[in-house]
């Protein structure tokens, strides 16, 4: 599957180009090291975002095989944190999750964001 043709038969609300540059845009806002935009139904646009990890870095969790040896592997994180029925209210979501994301729960409540 390309990039380009892997919605062909479905009602993928974005041309080819708009999501590539789209892509590209919300890698460098959240820098992160995957972007996936999906629309399952042709309707509502998601935006996924993945961080690139190790078993090394997880906290609370030791991964063994049978033999008990210590067993370590990468693998994405990813993370759905904005979705929208045009790129611009996709764009708007992102922007809004990125501004309150670093926020804690009374800091939200306190500048009116929640």
């Amino acid at each position: 599957m390309n990039k380009q043709g892997d919605h062909k038969n479905s009602r993928w609300p974005l041309g080819g180009r708009l999501q590539d540059v789209l892509c590209r845009y919300f890698r460098i806002l959240f820098r992160c090291d995957s972007v996936r935009l999906s629309s399952p139904l042709g309707e509502r646009i998601f935006l996924i975002i993945g961080n690139k990890r190790n078993t090394k870095q997880d906290k609370g969790g030791v991964w063994v095989d049978r033999d008990g040896n210590l067993v370590d592997w990468d693998y994405l994180a990813e993370s759905c944190i904005a979705s929208g029925r045009t790129s611009g209210e996709l764009v708007d979501n992102a922007r809004y999750y990125k501004k309150i994301s670093g926020l804690s729960v009374l800091e939200a409540l306190e500048r009116g964001y929640v």
